[in-house]
């Protein structure tokens, strides 16, 4: 093909930096852009869906307007008259008519009122309230449907221009002198601006109708949620129980998901989508091109240009060419000559033609030839450009030795001369070099390949309905039958309806949940259909090119290379059955499934042309869903499931995606608790696949995959019927599990009503009744005990047979009793991966796990899991058996020395220990029994010491389904079973606890004790093998890590053999036996020394540990008073830092007064040491002081003088103001020190003030508390005493003064 396909990449969401990609690839841009006849069809067929659907909404329309509304109208009439006299008006009864008459009026009013109501939500249902002409539909039909109209008609009219100058371009006529290259030139350039204009209608025309399809469904679901909507609302409970309203279903709720999903994934597929758009129409512009250089449009100067490709090598791989040509051909009874166009190609040594269908609507096809049986050639005598000459030898009847020839419906021989022409020269060189390159490619091969003998055959088409059915000559010669030719219509006994939908004789195609193909037109579903006869070809046909079109995408296939097999090898007994593949389905396929499985084939191997025979890879169940490569990205696909893969399906915006995962990479599928759709599919890299599951019940989706994945890591052969026999299991597991929530959810219901209606002691009895109901498993909703129902999924490829719950119940309640000491613990991993994590063939579980194991040598040994018979087993089961035998350190763990401390190392080395299978249930319940075996110590008998090991799941409502399917469950419990008892020396007989002596009921509380530290042991070894599997896939990953719990197999020869060895082995073990018949092998013996050290060790452990009781009490008593202490101070510190950033607070706001001061009292010094030196002097002989309380008096003794009355006489004459003026300037120099003295006091009266500042507000404290007091209770001599009212006023505005300096 000449456009190189473009794909875009997207990581899939995932831990792992090793990121997987999708490829998508634009099946219906590349076809756009050659404008092959696949292309054409698709279009043109969408366009009379469009138009039909068109004429559907303007037909309904006008009937609605013109005959349904005003019959309707009568309607809704003659109901309401119908419903108003179906019952006596309520006037009739209310007057001595009826006994009842004081309720039988008012009911039968009220029935009237909801019979009307009833009976006007129904009309409002048909009626839709004018949903015929909703907004939905209108802007349906304006914002897409026309938009997409409008976009059609320039397709329309760039592709008549295109064709028409296309035409006029190719028939210039070679021996006309008036052309001249220049000219030619010229109208191959405006041929190529046409071309282009052309090409970009064609990309837009795709995206459009990929918008119209996706909001189409967006139209229908608003729709259907109108109606739905419209006939609910108003409606009360009654009306809603009555069953005729629509229902919400969940299938719909899938489909408006799906929608939405759907809308936004191509949101964001729109950029990528634009942007593939643009590199398709740079890619195809540049390639069309026309050539710049004038002599390539001179044709009288062009050689022969099928001489120059002779001297071209040999190449390595067949050429592949296609495009379009024009072939001359003639019509009509006077064989009038006409150029028509023809889609060519030559694939794999094959010649064969492409055209439109008259209708225009779906593809057809011509025989196909191959290229021993043409000759090529450069026809330089046609009168037309770039012509040449593909002729076929005596029809293509000939065999060159091989003894397949081409029956056809018509004898004649004759050599059939197909002239074409090219549109450049450059197109005209490419097809002449591949004609004669894959020549010498297929004649360089081996005569018994399969591309050497189809180069010698001729083939028909397959079926009539995608033969060519022009009458034009050529096309005629060219298109023949054979006797295996047949009608598809006739042999599957189906049609076309009168809206051109295939009908199947068991109903509409639709009704089997046909897929949408890449390429959509007329014959698409009949071409899936039809590899119900044939399947794979090594070159394009009919059926091909009408779901994948003309272009090979072979490289993007999902075919397996052992499954291909290239030219070179391939024989003709594959040719023999690829050109004859006629489908054959199991027996238990139904309609539907073989129709599914019909689609995957076409989906994913029709499109490899590399195929001899499709792989028999049958389909076992498929799903819509949702994959999310990314957190922005999600693409609507269609998953199918075989037995080795999950196939997805992706086709959305025009971009096409087929990609696999295969079963035996993934190790998980589990439910995502955030979304109630989705799956996560775990592979073993860790890597995400995020699944929502629509229109399929996700829980059935999961069971399903998880139980392939089990029977792939388990390496069970199993046949696909009985895979299809479980699914169908499942799928009725999950009916039956959600009708029983249905009637629970009844069931509870009800039993809320009647628990209302019950009295108090009524409900404390009935709470009695069910304690002791559920100590029997008894169901009060359903009336009958439960019990664990056996599923019949499993029953014939279980090893084992499944006993009931109770059978199992009752084994461990007998265990218990029988066991010297128990230890269980739960675990989160289902009890099929924890039986292989201790006992898978990989698992180092033991002897590490062991007590008395040397877990410092290992020269351990363990053999193969087999079948035996075993007379002394409690069940008629064959059980499984392996031996252990591993080197023993009777000291390691009780005096923690790394050497063994054995006096005889010949005497005791090896261990040897038996583990049997007694019972498993897969997924249910494992039981294994370990040993016996013997401890042997001087005075005492033997010990035996057997361990038996239960697994079993844990029952999770959740996985109800799970457990009654016997799949895997989330959790598990073990149970190990200690079981000591000390066996008579002489009679082998069990000696009971009041027979024992002193010393060995001391050795068996030894033996009890150092039991707990190997289940400490088992439960770390599990421990660690959690921590490797993770969280994900614990089953899988615990089959991979530990290995499978393989069953060697052994034939009849074998069988012999191991009897015989067995005899030996007993003849051998009883001479290794003692004098009571126990086996040197199993007996563990220790020496009075090691007993002395082990005795010596537990008197020192105990002084240790009672010293060690005293140090750790005083620590305790020591933390503890710290703790106390510590906690005291922090009391204590918080509270002082408290007191600190309170007392930083108050001595902020006093900062300024003590600053004030300060300042003024460095003022006075300076000034009395400057001015008043000998002031200062007297003042210090003298030594005296003046207070405040002296401080008035001196004032007015020596300003006022009041004793002095002559002085004062001569200060009220010297008022007068010539003596004024007299002493002017000496009374001002006087004021101006009395000023400053008068300051100086008053600065001394404010530091006496700060000094008496505390007592002082303590005083008016109590004067203004005395006076609240005395105003309070005294009112009428407070209210009298206005000298006590100004001298508590006094006091409070001092102490606001003061309070006011604090602040």
């Amino acid at each position: 093909m000449p456009l190189e396909n473009k794909t875009v990449n997207l990581p899939r969401s995932g831990p792992s930096q090793k990121h997987k990609q999708l490829k998508l690839i634009s099946v219906e841009f590349k076809e756009a852009s050659v404008d092959s006849p696949a292309f054409r069809a698709h279009v043109n067929f969408f366009h009379t869906r469009i138009e039909m659907f068109d004429d559907r909404v303007q037909t309904t329309v006008n009937f609605y307007d013109q005959k349904f509304k005003s019959s309707f109208e009568d309607f809704q009439r003659a109901g309401e008259t119908i419903v108003s006299l179906a019952f006596p008006s309520p006037v009739i009864l209310a007057n001595g008519m009826v006994s009842n008459q004081t309720h039988t009026p008012s009911v039968v009013s009220e029935f009237n009122k909801d019979y009307k109501n009833y009976f006007d939500n129904l009309v409002k249902m048909i009626i839709g309230a004018g949903n015929l002409r909703s907004d939905i539909l209108v802007n349906f039909m304006s914002n897409l449907v026309e938009p997409y109209k409008n976009t059609r008609k320039t397709f329309e009219y760039f592709q008549t221009k295109y064709d028409n100058m296309l035409n006029a371009f190719q028939e210039i006529k070679v021996s006309n002198k008036l052309v001249d290259p220049l000219s030619i030139k010229n109208d191959a350039q405006q041929l190529h601006e046409i071309r282009k204009n052309y090409l970009m209608a064609s990309l837009d025309l795709i995206e459009s109708i990929s918008e119209v399809k996706l909001n189409l469904e967006k139209y229908l679901v608003d729709s259907m949620s109108t109606v739905t909507s419209i006939s609910n609302s108003g409606v009360n409970e009654k009306l809603s129980n009555t069953g005729l309203l629509p229902s919400d279903s969940k299938y719909f709720k899938d489909y408006s998901n799906w929608v939405q999903s759907a809308m936004e994934g191509s949101d964001a597929l729109r950029n990528d989508m634009k942007h593939a758009k643009k590199q398709v129409y740079e890619y195809t512009t540049n390639y069309f091109a026309p050539s710049q250089d004038v002599r390539n449009y001179n044709i009288t100067n062009i050689h022969n240009a099928a001489e120059v490709c002779k001297t071209l090598p040999v190449p390595t791989l067949c050429p592949e060419k296609s495009g379009w040509l024009h072939m001359k051909t003639t019509v009509g009874k006077d064989n009038r000559e006409v150029w028509v166009r023809r889609w060519c190609f030559l694939h794999n040594g094959v010649f064969g033609m492409f055209l439109l269908s008259p209708s225009k609507t779906y593809v057809e096809e011509t025989d196909k030839f191959g290229i021993f049986l043409l000759q090529v050639r450069h026809d330089m005598e046609e009168n037309r450009k770039y012509c040449f000459e593909v002729k076929v030898i005596n029809g293509g009847n000939l065999t060159n030795g091989s003894s397949l020839t081409h029956t056809s419906n018509s004898n004649d021989k004759r050599d059939i001369s197909i002239v074409l022409q090219a549109e450049s020269l450059k197109d005209l060189k490419s097809w002449l070099n591949s004609f004669e390159q894959s020549r010498r490619y297929v004649n360089s091969l081996d005569c018994n390949t399969l591309a050497h003998e189809i180069a010698y055959k001729r083939f028909s088409p397959r079926f009539f309905e995608f033969a060519s059915s022009t009458t034009t000559s050529i096309d005629q010669a060219i298109t023949t039958f054979d006797s295996e030719t047949k009608s598809l219509l006739d042999d599957l006994n189906c049609s076309f309806s009168e809206y051109e939908v295939l009908g199947l004789p068991d109903g509409k195609l639709y009704e089997f949940h046909m897929d949408i193909t890449p390429i959509s037109t007329k014959l698409s579903q009949l071409a899936i259909l039809s590899n119900y006869f044939t399947r794979g070809s090594w070159f394009p046909n009919g059926i091909l090119v009408n779901i994948w079109g003309t272009t090979n995408w072979s490289e993007y296939a999902l075919s397996d290379s052992k499954h291909m097999r290239s030219s070179t090898v391939a024989d003709k007994v594959h040719n023999r059955s690829s050109m004859v593949n006629s489908e054959i389905f199991p027996t238990f396929y139904d309609k539907q499934l073989q129709i599914d499985d019909l689609q995957m084939k076409n989906m994913l191997y029709i499109i490899d042309q590399r195929l001899l025979k499709v792989k028999e890879d049958f389909l076992l169940f498929k799903f819509n869903s949702f994959w999310y490569p990314n957190a922005r990205q999600k693409f609507p696909s269609i998953c199918y499931v075989t037995n080795d893969h999950i196939f997805a399906y992706m086709n959305t915006m025009g971009f096409i995606c087929i990609t696999k995962v295969n079963i035996v990479d993934i190790i998980s599928v589990e439910t995502d608790k955030e979304n109630s759709n989705r799956i996560i599919i775990y592979d073993v890299e860790n890597i995400q696949y995020k699944v929502d599951i629509l229109f399929s019940d996700r829980n059935a989706v999961v069971l399903k995959l998880q139980t392939l994945i089990e029977c792939n890591a388990s390496r069970n052969v199993t046949g696909l019927e009985d895979l299809y026999k479980r699914f169908v299991t499942i799928d009725q597991q999950i009916k039956d599990s959600v009708s029983d929530e249905l009637l629970m959810k009844q069931a509870n219901k009800n039993k809320e009503i009647l628990w209302n209606g019950k009295s108090q002691d009524d409900q404390s009895l009935t709470k009695k009744t069910q304690k002791q109901d559920n100590k029997l498993f008894y169901d009060e909703d359903f009336g009958h005990i439960k019990e664990f129902r056996d599923s019949e999924l499993l029953e014939t490829t279980t090893f084992w047979k499944m006993g009931n719950a109770v059978e199992l119940l009752s084994r461990l309640r007998n265990f218990r009793k029988t066991a010297t000491v128990t230890y269980k613990h739960d675990y989160d991993i289902p009890s099929k991966g924890l039986t292989h994590i201790l006992f898978g063939d990989s698992s180092t579980a033991f002897p590490r796990s062991l007590f008395l194991a040397d877990t410092n040598n290992n020269h351990s040994d363990i053999t193969f899991w087999e079948q035996v018979n075993d007379k002394d087993n409690d069940t008629d089961e064959p059980i499984l058996t392996r031996y252990l035998t591993f080197p023993v350190n009777v000291t390691h763990y009780l005096l923690n020395r790394r050497n063994k401390i054995n006096e005889n190392p010949r005497k005791q080395s090896k261990l040897v220990v038996k583990q049997s299978f007694i019972k498993a249930i897969e997924n249910i319940y494992y039981e294994v029994e370990h040993g016996p075996i013997y401890i042997k110590a001087p005075w005492c008998n033997y010990l035996r010491v057997s361990i038996r090991f239960c697994i079993s799941q844990t029952f999770i409502p959740k996985d109800q389904v799970a457990t009654q399917l016997r799949m895997a469950t989330s959790g598990s419990v073990i149970e190990m079973f200690y079981t000591f008892e000390y066996v008579n020396k002489q009679t082998g007989e069990v000696i009971s606890d009041d027979k024992m002596h002193y010393l060995e009921r001391v050795l068996k509380s030894w033996a009890v004790f150092f039991s707990n530290v190997e289940f400490l042991l088992v439960r770390k070894v599990i421990r660690y093998y959690l921590e490797r599997i993770g969280s994900h896939g614990k089953v899988i990953k615990a089959i991979k890590f530990c290995g499978l719990i393989g069953v060697k197999t052994m034939s009849s020869e074998d069988i012999t053999e191991n009897i015989i060895k067995e005899e030996n082995e007993d003849e051998t073990n009883n001479g290794k036996k003692d004098e009571n018949g126990i086996v040197e092998d199993y007996v563990v013996r220790y020496s009075n020394m090691i007993l002395l050290k082990v005795l010596l060790k537990l008197i020192m452990y105990r002084l240790a540990n009672i010293l060690l009781s005293i140090l750790r009490f005083g620590i305790i008593l020591i933390v503890a008073t710290k703790r106390v202490i510590a906690n005291l101070n922090k009391v204590i510190l918080l509270g002082l830092f408290a007191s600190m950033l309170l007392n930083l607070f108050l001595s902020g706001r006093s900062t300024q007064s003590y600053w004030a001061v300060r300042r003024a009292q460095n003022t006075f010094l300076s000034y009395m040491d400057k001015s008043h030196e000998a002031q200062k002097e007297i003042m210090a002989n003298k030594k005296s002081a003046i207070y405040l309380n002296d401080l008035e008096a001196l004032t007015q003794d020596l300003v006022l003088e009041k004793g002095n009355l002559a002085y004062q006489e001569f200060q009220n004459q010297a008022a007068d103001a010539s003596v004024m003026n007299k002493f002017k300037e000496t009374r001002d120099d006087v004021a101006k020190r009395r000023n400053e003295l008068l300051v100086e006091l008053k600065i001394l009266q404010n530091m006496e003030r700060e000094v008496i500042q505390g007592d002082y507000r303590k005083f008016l404290l109590e004067e203004t508390s005395q006076c609240d007091k005395i105003q309070r209770e005294m009112e009428d001599i407070y209210g009298n005493d206005i000298g006590l009212q100004e001298y508590c006023d006094s006091c409070q505005s001092e102490l606001d003064r003061l309070s006011g300096l604090l602040l």
